[in-house]
């Protein structure tokens, strides 16, 4: 314990601990929480930081899962929601996305409604700016509407499907981004952000992936 202390006060040590502290402080500051590989906006973020955490150099990747190569045709959405809308039982695959750290934004929308709220634009903005980025130029996001435990199951992937089409819908119709970059799929109440809180506001969500 001794040993333990004399390191601690070392003034490489503070400079670590106060890193940690700083970080954790910027974050909750900045209106993020951070849930495994899911990154939760509970502020608009700036396209920049979008951009990092989407499309770091290392994830840029096309349709085919090469690096440069032409496009490839994304599937269309309605390939997708059978799947999801299906089989109740059985929790949704995510194997059409990508891997690594996905966003999530707390998008609002009315009760039982696909109707995307004034308040929740500017998230979307600063994301439709981001797919312009040179490092975005190749990749297509999976678009996966998430919903709380209220209501029935199937009812709650419906749902969460109308909110996805929605918000592709929106970012195709009015911020220029085209329809090939937006793969909308419903999740429901499967991927609770949650989970000890199943009707926590936190899990009516919509995140965005890389597809893979």
């Amino acid at each position: 314990m001794k040993n333990f202390r004399v390191g601690y006060n070392s003034k490489a040590s503070r400079l670590v601990v106060s890193a940690i502290v700083g970080a954790v402080f910027t974050f909750a500051a900045a209106g993020v929480a951070q849930a495994r590989d899911e990154i939760v906006f509970e502020k608009v973020p700036s396209s920049k930081k979008l951009v990092n955490i989407l499309f770091a150099k290392t994830r840029v990747i096309d349709f085919t899962g090469s690096m440069g190569s032409s496009k490839a045709k994304a599937p269309s959405a309605r390939e997708i929601p059978g799947k999801v809308a299906q089989n109740k039982a059985k929790k949704p695959s995510r194997k059409i996305g990508g891997g690594g750290k996905a966003i999530s934004f707390l998008l609002r929308f009315d009760v039982n409604s696909d109707t995307i709220k004034e308040e929740s634009v500017p998230y979307l903005e600063s994301l439709a700016e981001a797919l312009k980025d040179k490092r975005a130029a190749k990749n297509s996001l999976v678009v996966e509407g998430h919903t709380d435990a209220s209501g029935s199951d199937d009812y709650n992937r419906r749902l969460s499907f109308r909110r996805a089409i929605a918000v592709k819908q929106y970012m195709v119709q009015n911020l220029g981004v085209e329809s090939w970059r937006l793969i909308a799929i419903g999740m429901g109440e499967s991927y609770l952000l949650d989970e000890a809180d199943p009707y926590n506001h936190k899990n009516r969500r919509v995140q965005f992936r890389l597809y893979n």
